[in-house]
């Protein structure tokens, strides 16, 4: 098959990249602002532009089989932007991949979009749950990952096209730790550390979306760990594995809060472009017990192996 994947220079899309052509796959890479990572002893055709772009989304989509939008812009941005780059970009890829015979588009979304989870807890939410309603997350990222699974669910009903909708957990990575955040040498945890939120490494994520793609039939799935671990020593387990010196440190709501805040004036008063911190938000979901339902995912052959290598250290 030939897949185009943009977004490509990011985590995520860049281990799409590798996970398919690995398998064998022609990939089409769009890069942005950054490059392509290049895959050894593999061949990806990379174009330079964004979707946002009728001409670019048209000349994107010519001779692919399916389309991996891994793509999306950040806030803070300014509004019209934000939704031209990341809504009207989707649209736009899924109508111009449709008039040039795409069968499967695989949206990459967030398991955010379920709000404060208030399902969440002993039982796993199910990957046929609906998202939340836009009002209900007071977060522009999750928001706007919401209307794209709409907006995309319709044009795809209408057009008849495949849609498939994975929805990763936090990723982490060899370099990229399994925190809520870090400052310098210290990876930070909110709260105790005690529950379990849904860290999965980025290259099981990227895993899950090749397995999709080649069974492309229309699904929602869930890429989060199969058999969650407790936050805090998931955390000091990746630690061990990977950066001895890091830190981890499992703090306050309030000291959390308070660095929040911080970070939020330095950068205003820099003259960064940043916007006012969710923190009720934010910490809310951090010190939450997360847990997804993967049945979707695991009847796909989809298994956790990069997540499962750094829970197996949590009991050293």
């Amino acid at each position: 098959m030939r897949v185009l994947v943009t977004g490509a220079a990011g985590r995520l899309g860049a281990a799409c990249v590798a996970a398919l052509a690995d398998a064998g796959h022609d990939v089409r890479a769009l890069e942005h602002r950054r490059p392509v990572t290049p895959v050894p002893g593999r061949r990806v055709e990379v174009r330079q532009g964004t979707p946002a772009d009728p001409a670019t989304a048209a000349d994107l989509t010519r001779d692919v089989d399916a389309v991996v939008h891994c793509a999306f812009r950040f806030a803070p941005h300014p509004p019209a932007d934000y939704r031209r780059d990341n809504l009207d970009a989707a649209l736009r890829l899924m109508e111009h991949g449709h008039a040039n015979g795409v069968r499967t588009f695989v949206q990459v979304s967030s398991v955010m979009v379920y709000g404060l989870d208030p399902g969440a807890g002993t039982d796993p939410v199910p990957e046929t749950r609906s998202p939340a309603d836009v009002a209900e997350v007071l977060d522009p990222y999750p928001a706007m990952k919401i209307e794209l699974e709409r907006r995309l669910r319709g044009s795809a009903e209408r057009l008849g096209v495949n849609l498939v909708v994975v929805r990763p957990g936090i990723l982490f990575d060899e370099r990229t730790p399994p925190v809520v955040r870090t400052v310098g040498r210290v990876g930070l945890l909110v709260g105790a550390g005690r529950n379990h939120l849904p860290f999965v490494h980025t290259a099981d994520v990227a895993d899950l979306v090749r397995r999709a793609v080649e069974d492309g039939r229309p699904a929602v799935y869930h890429a989060a760990p199969v058999r969650p671990a407790a936050a805090l020593p998931f955390a000091r387990a990746w630690c061990r594995r990977h950066a001895p010196g890091l830190r981890v440190l499992p703090v306050p709501r309030s000291a959390y809060a308070a660095l929040g805040l911080l970070t939020w004036s330095a950068a205003r008063a820099r003259g960064r472009p940043a916007r006012w911190p969710n923190l009720r938000y934010g910490i809310r979901r951090a010190t939450r017990d997360l847990r997804y339902d993967v049945t979707g995912a695991r009847a796909l052959g989809w298994v956790d192996t990069h997540t499962r290598t750094v829970q197996e250290g949590t009991n050293r």
